[in-house]
């Protein structure tokens, strides 16, 4: 009891100073929200706060949260769908546990009839699967020791309809180095491979729409 007592406070804290993703001052304005999720001890995932700062510097509205903040941001896209006459492309990026809770809150989303376009998953610590209202998944691990936490990331399954990518970055052109999961998150290859594609999906606001998009918003 006096744990929780403890950790209440803290929560509440987080959920008070947890902002909306929003775009840095002077950039050219990307359309969508890039909600992206830190790992289990957030002070020693500096990779995810970086990342966002880059996306932030090239013209996506973003922001980071710690992964116990999931509940808060769920609700928060979930309020912001329901009062929206025109929706954004959606994306979801969790790193380590932040993973486990990007995947989470597609799941509450699913529930809702939330679609997402992109969620981009760093060495997911926990094999599950990608619920049918994601588009797009693509999911980056590694494997220094199989099955060994912290050692070696999990491959996911999904559902038929969603185009699912496993990558092992050890073994792929993405990777640099001796790729662990403490430096995952920091793969200079691998941001570039995932910022090309949410480029594609988030084009510069008042650029014309790719076919693809348009296409897509007409079948839903």
């Amino acid at each position: 009891m006096r744990k929780l007592c403890l950790v209440a406070p803290l929560i509440f804290l987080l959920a008070a100073c947890a902002g909306t993703p929003h775009y840095v001052t002077g950039a050219k304005q990307r359309v969508g929200r890039v909600y992206m999720f830190r790992g289990l001890i957030g002070l020693l995932t500096s990779g995810v706060d970086k990342f966002d700062r880059e996306l932030r510097a090239e013209g996506f509205c973003a922001a980071a949260y710690e992964d116990i903040q999931s509940g808060f941001v769920a609700n928060q896209i979930g309020r912001a769908w329901k009062s929206e006459r025109t929706h954004e492309p959606l994306i979801l990026i969790g790193y380590s546990a932040g993973a486990d809770v990007a995947l989470a809150i597609a799941r509450q989303l699913d529930r809702e009839h939330i679609p997402v376009d992109l969620v981009v998953t760093l060495d997911p610590m926990v094999r599950t699967t990608v619920t049918p209202n994601v588009r797009v998944c693509e999911n980056y691990y590694e494997t220094i020791i199989t099955g060994l936490p912290l050692f070696s990331g999990r491959r996911l399954d999904a559902a038929p309809s969603v185009q699912l990518t496993n990558i092992n970055v050890g073994h792929s052109n993405v990777g640099e180095g001796m790729v662990n999961h403490f430096n995952l998150d920091e793969q200079r290859k691998l941001k570039a491979a995932v910022t090309a594609h949410m480029e594609k999906i988030c084009p510069i606001r008042g650029e014309p729409v790719p076919m693809r998009v348009v296409e897509r918003s007409r079948s839903e």
